[in-house]
C-alpha cells in the first residue's frame, strides 16, 4: 500500500476515487486525463483502489503514483467494485467526492469546475451531481458522481 502523507496541511478540494481491477490497458488514458486536470495539483487527492487485480495495474498505478504526491495507491484483495469504492472514500481528504473509473475520462476543467460550482453553491445542503455523456451509437458513457465531504458539513 502506498499512502505518503499530503504535501500540504490543507484540506484538497477534490477526491478521486478510481477503483481498479484488471483495467491495465486503459490505466495510461485515465492517468493522462487526472494529469490534465486544470485543478491545481494541491487541490487534488486521487486514489487509486487496486481490487486484487491479477494483470500489471498495481504495478502501473504505483509507478504513477510514485512521482505525484497528490496520488495514493491503496491494494486490496478482491473485494468487488463497491468495495474498492468504499475504501476510497475511507481513505478520501477531499472537500467533494469524485468517482471516476479506469476505462472513462473527464475534460481537462472537470474537476475545477465542478469543485468551483460546489463551492458557490454553499446554500445546497448536499451538493451532488451525475453526469452523463454517450454518443448517438451508445459504444462510449461517461459517468460521473460527486458529492460535498459529509465532513465539511
Amino acid at each position: 500500500m502506498t499512502d505518503r502523507e499530503p504535501y500540504s496541511d490543507r484540506q484538497p478540494a477534490a477526491s478521486v476515487v478510481v477503483p481498479v481491477y484488471n483495467k491495465a490497458p486503459h490505466l495510461k488514458a485515465c492517468f493522462d486525463c487526472l494529469e490534465r486536470q486544470t485543478i491545481s495539483k494541491s487541490d487534488l487527492d486521487v486514489l487509486l483502489i487496486d481490487d486484487g487485480s491479477t494483470d500489471e495495474s498495481l504495478a502501473l498505478c504505483e509507478a504513477f503514483a510514485a512521482e505525484r504526491s497528490w496520488v495514493r495507491v491503496i491494494a486490496q484483495p478482491n473485494a468487488g467494485v463497491s468495495e474498492a469504492r468504499n475504501a476510497g472514500i475511507r481513505a478520501a481528504r477531499g472537500r467533494y467526492l469524485f468517482f471516476l473509473d479506469p476505462d472513462d475520462s473527464l475534460s481537462p476543467e472537470t474537476l475545477e469546475n465542478v469543485s468551483k460550482f460546489f463551492e458557490s453553491c454553499s446554500w445546497l445542503p448536499i451538493p451532488s451531481c451525475r453526469f452523463a455523456t454517450g454518443s448517438a451509437s451508445g459504444c462510449t458513457t461517461v459517468t460521473m458522481y460527486c458529492e460535498r465531504r459529509a465532513s465539511t458539513i
